[in-house]
């Protein structure tokens, strides 16, 4: 089963799928945006950098080790490129991950641990 996702607003430019995945919830995000930059070196000219272009991609799985404990694996990598200024068309990359687990007590409380 897959549902696509396409979310306006605020968070124009996100599409995503969410998935079922050998009984597993699977989701897979992709955005394209303009960002602001603290970078604003400017080049010969005198131009400041005006922006980034920036394209990023988002997954997660989901699982379901015991009824009670859940694992989590989350992935970023997020590729921009500069406008203007002395780094015009020079591209920056960041990557994140992040490994969670969380285990359900009774009723109303949950213990999670975060490794980003």
């Amino acid at each position: 089963m897959i549902v696509q996702l396409a979310i306006a607003g605020s968070l124009r430019g996100l599409v995503g799928n969410l998935h079922l995945c050998s009984g597993q919830l699977c989701a897979d995000w992709f955005h394209e945006s303009q960002n602001a930059t603290d970078v604003v070196a400017p080049d010969a000219q005198g131009q400041i950098t005006q922006y980034q272009q920036s394209s990023t991609v988002y997954a997660s799985i989901n699982h379901k080790l015991t009824p009670k404990l859940l694992g989590t694996v989350i992935g970023r990598w997020q590729h921009s490129v500069f406008n203007e200024g002395l780094y015009n068309n020079q591209a920056l990359d960041y990557y994140s991950l992040g490994l969670n687990l969380s285990y359900s007590l009774p009723r109303i409380f949950r213990v999670m641990l975060a490794i980003i």
